[in-house]
């Protein structure tokens, strides 16, 4: 039997299903809570930015933040969400991955899959979904499973 797993996430929270085929509910696997993507950039804030001096005369300015620390952590929960389902690639010998994610942080989340598991992922559905009860989230799909 195909083994299908079906990640659904934003930046807060992420859940695991099994899809087990058609006329069957999904079957939740874990549930991943991440309440530090539910901050404002200014509750990340220890501080200013930090001063820096010129290498020539007496000057100094402030310096400016790359990467705004929401977005760096929506890069970390990315990533552990990647590892977790590289971790699922490898143990659970999947043939498919469909990911479910709000528009802003499906493109973050792309970017923290390794190409293995990259290859695995049939569909993209840039929705959040992360509201919908478990008992009710296959019906969101579909359009891209058998349900």
């Amino acid at each position: 039997m195909e083994k299908t797993i079906v990640v659904v996430a934003n930046r807060s929270s992420a859940r695991f299903f099994k899809y087990e085929g058609p006329n069957k509910s999904f079957q939740l696997l874990e549930s991943v809570n991440h309440p530090e993507g539910r901050m404002k950039n200014h509750e990340f804030l220890s501080g200013e930015p930090g001063e820096s001096f010129d290498s020539h005369g007496h000057g100094r300015h402030n310096l400016a933040r790359e990467v705004e620390p929401k977005e760096e952590e929506a890069k970390r929960f990315a990533t552990e969400i990647a590892e977790n389902l590289d971790k699922r690639r490898q143990k659970e010998n999947l043939n498919r991955i469909i990911l479910a994610a709000e528009g802003g942080f499906m493109g973050i989340l792309k970017d923290s899959i390794s190409k293995e598991t990259a290859k695995l992922i049939s569909n993209y559905v840039s929705k959040d979904l992360a509201k919908i009860e478990s008992r009710n989230i296959h019906s969101h799909f579909e359009n891209v499973l058998l349900i």
